[in-house]
């Protein structure tokens, strides 16, 4: 009974499988499916519009693209509001529809769609693309062996040393091999992306592509590398166009264990490309890549050619009556085609004959081992020693770095900083988790890390903007009283207003972020002198249009400390002695009052009692508002505005 029930599945399986191979629309279904999962990774980071499909001659010119993106943001202006969704369909019918200003025809811009992957799987042909306009783009590294005097080991060799440096996808192809990454530019614009990917030789700036091949000339390998895939984008209402890459999906190699592969891919960011870059700019020479170039070149002129009709006319034409001769030192391969020797191209007048050097054997792998220098920093970290949470504690340090350095460190950098700052708890080596901390803090940094708006030594303006137009909407103003004696010897007193628009006290707020945290001293002093010095240098640069004023100056710290966000700690200045600030709990960005408390009802704990007994607890938070004001001490007294007197 159970070898018939055995049997009886066996056989049902079987007819399964028949129907599957047999019924062609299940092999359909299964190939759209794959395709629909290739078409939903790859979208968002490729371009949906510069694509080619079988040749690169076959996708969207850049007219094409500009015209249709920019008629698309036109209909998008005029797009109604609340519309349905039948409504937007209707709206956006047929804006790919672009009149050719050459033909006056109608041509349509070709989007990115499954049903191109689909072509691609099916038919196994090639689907070329470029990396979009998004965060995360997808460029690779081509490497080629085409020429005769390449072997599959140096394609084999220089994809393993792109692997020592990056994190990629490697599949050989032919005579050669790509290896696909994934980018982020963080804030980078696309333009600057393309220039740390691939340089440029008339402004001297060396990119991703001329760094490796600086590391393959050192390595002594004569593959050629190229970065290709990178990033298109509109630009004023032009097209720039990208270099195009290939998708792996035409391969027969390619499944779903590849796809998760690149899937779970660590995405590089763009900032850990131009620390390589800068590395191997200060230690590999460029001298080093002119030789390997000026062998290659030699070993090109050497390699014999391709006997078409085209070469053995220009033979005849040299040769005259006498090509039988050249034609006689063909070489001929298995598969019949004939090659000849580049000395028999010219007349045979002027051939010399000159001893051919064998091509050397390709030494093993050598790797480029850089020395990391510590980081030369001047970061004042001495408040964060008392913080209790390593978490904070590290986060903020790295932070100030961060912006000391105008990037993100790696790795090794943020833990050796962390260690001669003594920012850890516990002993050094005991501490499993740090690293993982370590780690999730840079990855943080990095998505919110702009190194286009912070420089070293530069103020950052317009940061607290948002912050000082919803607190202080209108402005400051902070009265301070005057006495004096009259001449009759009485006492007389005034209090003298000053007003501080919206526009001053953010510029006020910026140059104390950096005084405080962005570049302190090391004794804590605050000098006036500096911070008019820093107003005036943006001022006459036209970065801010509000002018230096002592009084409002003045005004905005006494208003300012009043309210928490940053403490006077020493009140004595002299020459050659300035005022002793330190960050509030009120400061943008820092705030602790945010902190949630749980007061006791009773003197009982709330660890153990039921949910009904829950309700007599209460939560309290310490918000900054004009009824929560921690006043400090201050040794000048501050007076308000009154209430007008009733009629």
């Amino acid at each position: 009974m159970k070898l018939q029930k055995n049997r009886t599945s066996y056989l049902s399986t079987n007819m399964k499988r028949q129907q599957y191979y047999s019924d062609p629309t299940l092999k359909t279904k299964q190939t759209k499916l794959w395709a629909d999962e290739n078409f939903n990774f790859f979208s968002g980071l490729i371009s949906h519009y510069q694509f080619a499909r079988g040749s690169c001659n076959t996708g969207n010119t850049k007219a094409i693209i500009a015209a249709a993106l920019n008629k698309k943001a036109s209909l998008n202006k005029s797009l109604p509001l609340n519309c349905s969704k039948a409504e937007w369909t209707r709206h956006f019918a047929g804006w790919t529809k672009i009149k050719d200003a050459e033909s006056g025809e109608q041509v349509q811009c070709q989007i990115l769609r499954e049903w191109q992957f689909q072509e691609a799987i099916t038919k196994k042909s090639k689907l070329y693309y470029c990396s979009g306009s998004n965060r995360i783009g997808m460029p690779y590294g081509d490497i080629d062996c085409h020429h005769a005097w390449q072997t599959p080991e140096m394609a084999q060799q220089a994809q393993q040393i792109f692997q020592l440096f990056f994190p990629s996808l490697g599949m050989a192809s032919d005579r050669g091999a790509n290896n696909w990454i994934k980018v982020d530019r963080g804030s980078y614009s696309c333009e600057k992306a393309n220039l740390i990917l691939l340089g440029d030789k008339e402004q001297n700036i060396l990119g991703l592509e001329g760094a490796m091949q600086r590391v393959l000339a050192v390595a002594n390998c004569f593959a050629d590398f190229e970065i290709k895939g990178t990033f298109a984008y509109l630009d004023n209402g032009q097209w720039q166009w990208g270099k195009y890459g290939k998708l792996p999906i035409h391969r027969p190699e390619w499944d779903r264990q590849k796809l998760q592969e690149l899937v779970d891919q660590p995405v590089i960011h763009i900032q850990e490309i131009e620390e390589f870059i800068r590395q191997v700019e200060q230690d590999i020479p460029q001298s080093v890549l002119d030789e390997m170039n000026a062998e290659k070149a030699r070993r090109n002129g050497e390699e014999p050619l391709l006997v078409d009709e085209e070469m053995l006319a220009r033979i005849k034409r040299n040769w005259g009556d006498r090509w039988h001769e050249a034609m006689h030192e063909r070489i001929q391969d298995e598969d019949g085609n004939c090659w000849i020797e580049h000395q028999y191209l010219k007349p045979p007048s002027v051939i010399t004959t000159e001893v051919k050097t064998p091509v050397e054997n390709i030494p093993p792998i050598q790797p480029v081992i850089t020395n990391r220098k510590p980081l030369d920093v001047r970061v004042n970290n001495v408040d964060l020693q008392d913080e209790v949470d390593a978490f904070r504690r590290q986060r903020l340090a790295l932070m100030r770095v961060s912006r000391a350095l105008g990037r993100v460190p790696n790795m090794e950098e943020a833990l050796n900083y962390i260690r001669e700052q003594n920012l850890y708890s516990g002993s050094w080596e005991g501490n499993r988790d740090r690293t993982k901390r370590v780690k999730d803090i840079l990855k943080r940094l990095r998505r919110t890390f702009d190194p286009s708006k912070i420089k070293k030594g530069s103020v950052q303006v317009g940061k607290h903007k948002k912050y000082v137009s919803r607190k202080f909407p209108n402005g400051i103003k902070w009265g301070r009283e005057r006495r004096w004696l009259d001449d009759e010897c009485n006492v007389r007193s005034r209090i003298q207003w000053t007003y501080a628009p919206t526009d001053f006290v953010a510029v006020f707020l910026d140059i104390v972020d950096f005084c405080l945290n962005d570049q302190p001293n090391e004794n804590g002093h605050v000098p006036t002198n500096r911070c008019k010095r820093l107003w005036n240098k943006l001022f006459a640069k036209e970065v801010i249009s509000v002018r230096w004023c002592p009084r409002k100056f003045a005004a905005c710290r006494e208003y300012l400390s009043q309210r928490g966000l940053f403490k006077i700690t020493d009140r004595n200045f002299a020459p050659g002695k300035a005022m002793t600030w330190e960050i509030g709990q009120f400061f943008p960005g820092s705030e602790t009052w945010k902190r949630t408390k749980v007061r006791k009802v009773g003197g009982q704990s709330m660890t153990g009692l039921a949910s009904a007994n829950k309700k007599e607890y209460e939560k309290e938070k310490e918000y900054n508002t004009l009824l929560h004001i921690n006043y400090s001490p201050m040794s000048m007294p501050v007076h308000y505005e009154p209430p007008r007197r009733p009629p």
